[in-house]
């Protein structure tokens, strides 16, 4: 009997964490390098002995984090290891020892990934399809976002000849996330970019992206508990100029899930924290809350285990739930029950004003006085200050490198970011951009 006719089949299991997530570092110093997300409980559950995780981009492990790479995918001049590219490599390189080790054997991967880990562990599965003996049984992401400053982006879309040899891609995105630095990569195959202004869900039996409430790291986690204090517009205006612009807010963006009507997704989260103070020159228009709670993420990691033990037909995870709260276990059950039926209905009607105490504002203008927590502003992006001083730094013991293109200039305009206001929203509606493939 030929070889190829006996083979068996080998698990490899890869995970991909997002834009300055770091288990080790968050383990060692979490005031500094925040919290574990999802990637880091979906890799501790995983019960697949050959298994990886990669460190976010921008991070390494015992390392203080690169801002530069943090904000461009690329590594600062001197310094390698911290960009989309070196993330990459690592996986690649762990599956292609992998692969030599048993040439003989079917492999099935199963690959998850958060924010621009996402968008690795979309380009890791799509390259590891070169190899014939490779199949992708599961792809689990979390709110893929790319925002690279390079020449050519990723190819991180799947073609139908791809979709052979891929069983079952779950992406959880995130509803209340409208940051012009965060557009949303879709998984769906539709050129262009869509400003998305109604929200639905794309569900067949092989690809479910599904819209659940929360920000960005709400979804896929790192966020620490803390108070929550943020200008909501830049700059003071008249009171009736703010009413009017909070308004366009509360009541333009819907979902068309499967309430008896649409939904207004910022109404309830931009409601009772929402204060107009008064300044010189009118007002400004703030939030203010005393604690924004962390338990929004642990729901969507449970989701995304039991889904893809359910869909692989075998316990890949072993997770014993720590979600206690009603509102969240209503939430998680509507979810997992959505996910089960296979059947491609609108999804489920949510709650948001359940929700509200749980979803951070991304989008905002900054903390309102220095004694706020700086550390959620910056989660899965950069810190200002700090890119400053890196490119300052590097350029200074770097004086016979070609610095040109190594300015903050050049992120700021490449990504269409004000100096400082890296969680700007999109535009005065607060609806998220779209990139299809």
């Amino acid at each position: 009997m030929k070889d190829d006719q006996v083979r068996t089949t080998a698990k490899v299991a890869v995970f991909f964490d997002g834009t300055g997530n770091n288990k080790t570092n968050a383990r060692r110093d979490p005031d500094k390098f925040g919290v574990i997300t999802n990637i880091t409980r979906l890799f501790e559950a995983c019960v697949v002995s050959d298994k990886l995780y990669v460190e976010g981009v921008g991070t390494l492990d015992n390392e203080d984090d690169s801002q530069w790479a943090k904000a461009t995918g690329n590594n600062p001049i001197g310094y390698s290891g911290y960009g989309y590219d070196d993330k990459l490599n690592k996986g690649l390189n762990f599956l292609d020892v992998f692969r030599q080790t048993i040439p003989n054997e079917e492999i099935h991967l199963f690959v998850y990934g958060f924010s621009r880990g996402a968008a690795l562990a979309r380009d890791f599965a799509k390259r590891a399809l070169a190899y014939p003996n490779v199949r992708i049984q599961f792809l689990g992401i979390y709110d893929t976002i790319v925002s690279l400053l390079r020449l050519t982006t990723p190819a991180i879309h799947f073609t139908n000849q791809d979709m052979e040899r891929i069983d079952q891609i779950l992406h959880l995105t995130a509803i209340n996330e409208a940051r012009n630095y965060f557009p949303l990569t879709s998984i769906q195959q539709r050129n262009g970019t869509q400003g998305l202004l109604a929200i639905e869900n794309y569900y067949t039996p092989k690809v479910k992206e599904v819209f659940v409430p929360g920000a960005h790291a709400d979804v896929g986690g790192g966020y620490a508990e803390r108070a929550e204090n943020v200008l909501l517009r830049k700059g003071a205006a008249s009171f009736d100029t703010i009413g009017d612009e909070l308004t366009i807010i509360r009541s333009t963006v819907v979902d068309f899930f499967s309430c008896s009507t649409s939904q207004a997704i910022w109404s309830n989260l931009l409601n009772e924290s929402v204060v107009f103070e008064p300044v010189s020159g009118g007002y400004n228009l703030e939030s203010k809350r005393n604690n924004v709670k962390v338990d929004l993420p642990v729901v969507y990691f449970e989701v995304m285990a039991a889904y893809a033990n359910f869909s692989l037909q075998q316990d890949v995870f072993e997770v014993i739930s720590t979600v206690t709260i009603a509102d969240l276990q209503v939430l998680k059950d509507n979810l997992y029950t959505y996910l089960q039926t296979n059947v491609p209905l609108k999804g489920p009607c949510f709650a948001y004003a359940n929700y509200a105490a749980f979803t951070h504002i991304s989008s905002n203008y900054g903390v309102l006085n220095q004694i706020d927590v700086q550390f959620n502003q910056e989660v899965n992006t950069f810190s200002p200050a700090l890119l400053f001083q890196e490119i300052e730094t590097i350029r200074a013991a770097c004086s016979s490198a070609d610095l040109e293109q190594f300015n903050e200039e050049i992120v700021y305009q490449s990504f269409s970011l004000a100096p400082w206001d890296i969680n700007a929203p999109n535009n005065k509606e607060w609806h998220r951009n779209v990139i299809y493939g």
